[in-house]
């Protein structure tokens, strides 16, 4: 199989921000193991689509789904672990996802279970 086998992207998540007249464009890469590292954010140019600046935000293993907020301050990931796992970043003024400080924003177990009916 080809290399995508082994490092698949799973999720991403656009948006923009505005500086001043200009606009800078963010993507958030979540990838599966076992080769890929985790969560990544890349500036995305805008006259090309291409994704530039990769950054490790998070070694959350097996990023799945990624959502930002309404109102653009955190960014949701949840994890393909055994329990399932959602974890929540604070999104700064410069758009990148920074772990928020114990306390206020942190990682949770997600998991949905169904009878032997699977209704």
């Amino acid at each position: 199989m080809p290399v995508a086998r082994h490092l698949l992207v799973a999720s991403l998540s656009l948006f923009a921000a505005a500086a001043g007249a200009a606009q800078t464009h963010y993507a958030w890469v979540g990838t599966y193991n076992p080769n890929g590292e985790g969560l990544y954010r890349f500036t995305v140019d805008a006259k090309t689509g291409a994704l530039r600046d990769k950054t490790l935000v998070s070694s959350l293993p097996n990023v799945a789904q990624l959502t930002v907020s309404r109102d653009g301050k955190t960014l949701y990931a949840a994890s393909e672990v055994e329990k399932g796992v959602v974890q929540a970043w604070r999104i700064e003024k410069e758009r990148r996802a920074d772990r928020a400080q114990p306390g206020r924003l942190r990682r949770r177990r997600a998991g949905v279970s169904l009878p032997d009916a699977g209704r």
